[in-house]
């Protein structure tokens, strides 16, 4: 109704009901009025939305690109702690490497960002026993992401 109003006014239609300027004015304040107070918070969940598919994308550029010889076995971002956690499988990484993977988080914009790798052998490599260990363990830590998501979306 609103944009149907100001895009009448801008094209300059005749009003068929004659008012006066005062009445003329008061409907032009009040419709101003409701424009912003629905403009505005339609920009800020745009510019949130914006930002976080920003994050979401640097992160997925991020993961490809410092891990180009690993499996990624999960990725998960905790937007409250701004922690990053990277599930990977293949060769195991030094503590330099782990650093070198930290520092480079500067490089996609995600400097406030903490990186904790997970690593899991070469599964290739691994007896039954010890896949199943780490398979466990992966499944175990999946469902405590989920019920913490859940926990934190009812409280919401």
């Amino acid at each position: 109704m609103i944009a149907t109003f100001i895009g009448i006014r801008f094209m300059r239609f005749p009003l068929h009901v004659r008012k006066s300027s005062q009445e003329n004015r008061r409907l032009n304040v009040i419709l101003f009025t409701l424009s912003l107070l629905i403009v505005i918070p339609s920009i800020f969940s745009a510019v949130a939305l914006v930002q976080e598919s920003i994050q979401t994308s640097s992160i997925n550029q991020f993961v490809n690109e410092e891990f180009p010889d690993d499996v990624v076995l999960d990725q998960a971002y905790n937007e409250d702690t701004k922690k990053l956690v990277v599930t990977i499988s293949g060769d195991y990484m030094s503590k330099s490497d782990i650093a070198n993977a930290q520092d480079s988080l500067a490089d996609y914009g995600l400097e406030d960002v903490t990186l904790d790798i997970d690593q899991v052998p070469d599964l290739s490599e691994l007896n039954g026993a010890e896949l199943k260990q780490y398979l466990d363990k992966y499944i175990s830590s999946q469902e405590e992401k989920k019920n913490i998501e859940k926990q934190d979306g009812a409280e919401n």
